[in-house]
């Protein structure tokens, strides 16, 4: 098992921070508010990978559980993670791991990223939407109507832009050896 270096933990609390600062500001228009938090995440798995950014994710998810008011709109605390919208919160680990092995194994190539990052939101709506759906006892086509509908296109602007802007960062920061 690989040791993490000083570098990498620094670069995980950094983009964990990151992550608190961006997640609480949201939108409500329901059970489920517009936020940034999904823009956030994938930019951290474009810029450390996808095994920091889990770790970096862990963090913002421990954070939140221990009473830091991270979470949309401010909230925090054990009974939000565990509450209808929860689902998507553990479902962001789901969606980082498959994200990030299309940002590995296609290192630079931004079509791939959205893809990867598609396919990783997927599964988050995928966990989300099954969990708000036991949690409310409602189908899981309303669930669907409810909470995953409404943001479909805003989070995939939020993924091509994640792609695209992180791409650009993570070139600098290897450039100026902050990266590998």
């Amino acid at each position: 098992m690989k040791k993490i270096s000083v570098k990498e933990l620094t670069l995980v609390a950094l983009m964990s921070a990151l992550i608190c600062v961006i997640a609480p500001f949201s939108i409500p228009i329901g059970p489920v508010p517009i936020s940034l938090v999904i823009f956030a995440m994938h930019l951290s798995t474009v810029l450390l990978g996808g095994k920091l950014a889990i770790l970096s994710c862990i963090v913002y998810l421990l954070l939140g559980a221990f009473g830091l008011p991270v979470f949309a709109s401010f909230n925090a605390g054990v009974a939000y993670i565990a509450g209808p919208t929860g689902g998507y919160l553990v479902g962001f680990i789901f969606m980082i791991l498959i994200s990030g092995v299309f940002i590995s194994k296609y290192k630079g190539n931004i079509k791939m990223y959205i893809l990867g990052m598609i396919l990783g939101t997927l599964i988050d709506y995928l966990f989300g939407t099954v969990w708000f759906s036991y949690q409310q006892n409602t189908t899981f086509l309303k669930s669907l109507m409810i909470c995953v509908v409404p943001f479909v296109i805003a989070d995939l602007i939020k993924i091509i832009v994640a792609a695209i802007i992180g791409e650009i960062i993570r070139k600098q920061l290897v450039k100026a050896a902050i990266l590998n």
